[in-house]
This record gives structure tokens, C-alpha cells and sequence, in this order.
């Protein structure tokens, strides 16, 4: 018997999404590690360099990434 592989994609967050993406969370013993998604998402319309997706299990909301992407400034750093 063959398994199909699921795919992994990133995808931006919508109104539609933005429930289900916060109410994920890390394992208990990650929690000290990272702020929940709602707190990242807050930061993020304050940071305008932060750069943010949703991870995505085939159809199913899995993760959440955010980074610094200082190519979103505006002027950018030299």
C-alpha cells in the first residue's frame, strides 16, 4: 500500500482564518519559549518588517511563523 504525502504550504491569514490560527497553540513545555499566535499577531501590526503565514497540513491549520523581513521597510536598511 502507497501513502499519498500531504502537502505543506504557507498561507496568509484572513478574517476567515484568523480564529483558528490563534486558538492553536505550542505543547506545554514549549510555552516558555514562544508568545501565543494572538500576542505575535498584535506585535505584528506594530512591526512593519514582521512578515507572518499560517502553516498549512494539507487543509487543516497546523503552525504559524513570523519573521523579520527588513526588505518590508520603507526606506529599506543599508
Amino acid at each position: 500500500m502507497r501513502v499519498q504525502a500531504a502537502e505543506v504550504t504557507l498561507r496568509s491569514i484572513t478574517a476567515e482564518t484568523v480564529r483558528q490560527i490563534t486558538g492553536l497553540s505550542v505543547s506545554e513545555s514549549q510555552k516558555g519559549f514562544v508568545a501565543s499566535n494572538a500576542v505575535s499577531l498584535a506585535q505584528a501590526l506594530f512591526a512593519p518588517a514582521a512578515w507572518y503565514r499560517a502553516i498549512y497540513f494539507a487543509e487543516e491549520p497546523a503552525g504559524f511563523v513570523m519573521l523579520e523581513d527588513e526588505s518590508l521597510l520603507s526606506p529599506q536598511p543599508e
